[in-house]
């Protein structure tokens, strides 16, 4: 589902069952979009261990707009549509929105209730050292480009937030090591077979990818794969 770059994914984890499962694809499947209740979902993929949808949410909003008739400025209500993609692994156990944090809440509530509540969606708290140690185990050739470490001393005086750009893989590896409790975000740039694609993640468990290529899906999978590892063993 990744449609524009940068792309950004707020990955959770969901515990269900089959029948939850079951229950919550047929949720969504009866609940079409209608004006009555200003939001619904459309579905766009249902297979046995993966699911893809959009929640539809449409409010309504006033503007400031000219009356061509009266050449008068007026208050004109129109209807606003937002799209909430995400997809859902049931093997892995991740759910993973293609918004921001505020619609991620949104779509929380609406799938809960869905499954009559019967179901476990948790946020991630990931240990970015274990997240670049897992990757270093797999099929791609990566390195560390960036890091954003808070209470970074610059000298005794001068110590704060701040992103650093790596231009030395070992010295991304050593910062990562000595900082590992302070570091929120890493940025890991990946060989692929169309050139380096680089991809953000944070410690809250969302990612960045920065790439519109025929290889983000596989590596999403990917990204879906060590996060699944990493959020397992903590």
């Amino acid at each position: 589902m990744i449609e524009s770059s940068p792309c950004t994914a707020n990955i959770s984890t969901i515990d269900l069952s089959q029948e939850d499962y079951e229950r919550l694809i047929e949720g969504i499947e009866n609940t079409p979009y209608t004006d009555e209740r200003s939001f619904g979902f459309i579905p766009e993929t249902v297979e046995p261990n993966r699911l893809s949808a959009n929640l539809v949410f449409r409010t309504a909003t006033t503007i400031r707009d000219i009356n061509e008739s009266t050449q008068e400025i007026e208050d004109v209500q129109q209807k606003k549509t937002d799209l909430i993609p995400f997809s859902i692994d049931y093997d892995r156990t991740l759910l993973s929105v293609f918004s921001n944090k505020e619609d991620t809440k949104k779509l929380v509530t609406r799938l809960s209730g869905l499954a009559d509540w019967g179901i476990s969606i948790n946020s991630l708290s990931l240990d970015l050292s274990s997240v670049y140690k897992e990757i270093s185990t797999r099929e791609y050739s990566a390195q560390i480009t960036g890091l954003r470490i808070s209470d970074f001393a610059i000298n005794e005086y001068t110590n704060g937030s701040y992103h650093l750009n790596v231009f030395e893989e070992h010295e991304g590896q050593r910062l990562l090591r000595e900082y590992t409790n302070d570091v929120s975000y890493v940025t890991v740039e990946y060989e692929m077979n169309h050139g380096t694609v680089s991809v953000g993640f944070y410690d809250s468990g969302s990612v960045r990818i920065y790439s519109k290529s025929t290889e983000d899906d596989e590596l999403f999978s990917h990204v879906k794969d060590v996060i699944a590892t990493v959020g397992g063993n903590q």
